[in-house]
């Protein structure tokens, strides 16, 4: 039998396998320590199998197949019963006696496994829930629940290179979420430190799988595969990757007044056009397409505590308070083509008297006849909580208008960030 010091490096070899979705390698690892001990009937060889299971289960979660339909029955179930299982059987080695070396090894790893199962559980039914978000939903419970998983109480050095990407996951799951929050409360500075801290999570995840060893595969292999030794990323991962992408999009249109005040126009229209999605563009072209008046987005800062109105706000004194009142608590943090300052007085009373029915997802068309020449209307929808958007044409438009309707209905998908949550699910 193998010593203890061996036992670490193989199981080292192995969890560094799984952190680099190494899952092929992580399986032969597993089998050839596994026929090195055969016939012994230890619990070292009833842990290995639990390993084996690991292996599987982690590579449904890491495809998120567990999220996928399939006629009446759900993978999710399947994915649950692999975990529950090994919770079952991790559960009866953790309180029975420890008689050897070898069980103590045993031991400290189900201590580990047993925590980071349960914490599997609880981030698989937060991806659930997301792909079935309600049209403004509140992410303050998700992230609660999502602080549960903790790394705390685990003492296993051989498992480390999991438990390293296990939390990268977890931390960026919960920096996503937040900062959903951050920018559905218009809070520049905290949306910045959360983009921030997604970044590094993900730029720190890319370096460890830039460590994984590659095989080389036959020419015939590489035909048949349809690469030429490549290996395409778990959805989980590049989802992230997305999400983040998305993200800086939201936060870029949100914030797009405050960081334009930073550089100069050339400048800023240099820097959008290279996100991943430039909703600004968007809105551009469809002004010019449909000759659109303006095209704006408003935030609604009424009855909102401390809020101080665009861009950083430091507070010098603890005595010392900045009072936003009238037209200001409704600021306009995007506007294209140019700033519609002389429409707001009308624009903030459509939005009070109307904000009923905006709060059920409803476009609102009004028509002013009173403004100068032949009047306006002005198309309003609420995109999220506290968050509109604005276009108005000169003349009178038909509320119908399928084509102002279609860039709403997009607009406002892309803003509550709905097809990236339901891609979780599609992927």
């Amino acid at each position: 039998m193998a010593s203890s010091k061996m036992k670490d490096a193989m199981l080292f070899q192995y969890f560094t396998h799984l952190s680099t979705f190494s899952y092929d390698r992580a399986r032969e690892l597993l089998e050839k320590e596994r026929d090195c001990c055969k016939g012994s009937g230890s619990k070292w060889q009833q842990f290995l199998s639990v390993l084996l299971q690991l292996c599987v289960a982690e590579r449904q979660y890491t495809s998120l197949s567990f999220l996928q339909t399939r006629g009446f029955l759900r993978k999710e179930g399947t994915l649950r019963s692999v975990y529950d299982s090994m919770l079952v059987d991790l559960d009866q080695w953790e309180v029975s006696e420890v008689n050897s070396s070898v069980e103590d090894h045993v031991a400290l790893a189900t201590c580990d496994l047993i925590i980071l199962i349960k914490g599997r559980l609880i981030t698989m039914e937060v991806y659930e829930k997301l792909t079935t978000l309600e049209t403004f939903p509140s992410f303050s419970s998700y992230i609660e629940v999502i602080k549960k998983v903790k790394r705390k109480d685990l003492s296993c050095g051989f498992m480390e290179p999991w438990t390293n990407v296990y939390f990268l996951e977890v931390g960026l799951l919960l920096d996503g979420l937040t900062m959903c929050t951050s920018l559905s409360s218009w809070q520049f500075y905290k949306s910045l430190t959360d983009l921030q801290a997604i970044t590094e999570k993900l730029d720190k995840w890319n370096e460890i799988i830039q460590t994984r060893e590659t095989r080389k595969l036959s020419f015939a292999t590489s035909l048949l595969r349809g690469v030429s030794g490549g290996q395409v990323e778990p959805v989980l991962y590049t989802w992230f990757s997305k999400f983040r992408a998305a993200l800086l999009s939201k936060f870029s249109l949100y914030f797009y007044t405050v960081l334009s005040k930073q550089c100069s126009g050339n400048d800023m229209r240099g820097w959008m056009g290279k996100l991943p999605s430039d909703i600004s563009n968007k809105i551009a072209v469809f002004s010019r397409r449909f000759d659109a008046a303006n095209v704006c987005l408003i935030f609604n800062g009424n009855n909102l505590p401390g809020f101080k109105g665009p861009g950083y706000h430091i507070q010098v004194g603890k005595s010392e308070t900045t009072s936003v009142t009238g037209l200001d608590l409704f600021p306009c943090i995007f506007y294209h083509p140019a700033d519609p300052s002389h429409h707001w007085p009308n624009i903030v009373m459509i939005i009070s008297n109307k904000e009923d029915e905006l709060d059920q997802d409803r476009n609102i068309c009004f028509y002013d006849g009173g403004m100068s020449g032949g009047g306006f209307t002005y198309f309003i929808h609420l995109v999220e909580p506290r968050f509109y958007i604005v276009i108005f044409f000169e003349g009178r438009r038909t509320e119908k208008d399928s084509a102002i309707q279609q860039f709403i209905q997009e607009t406002c998908q892309t803003l509550r960030l709905s097809k990236i949550f339901q891609s979780l699910k599609s992927s």
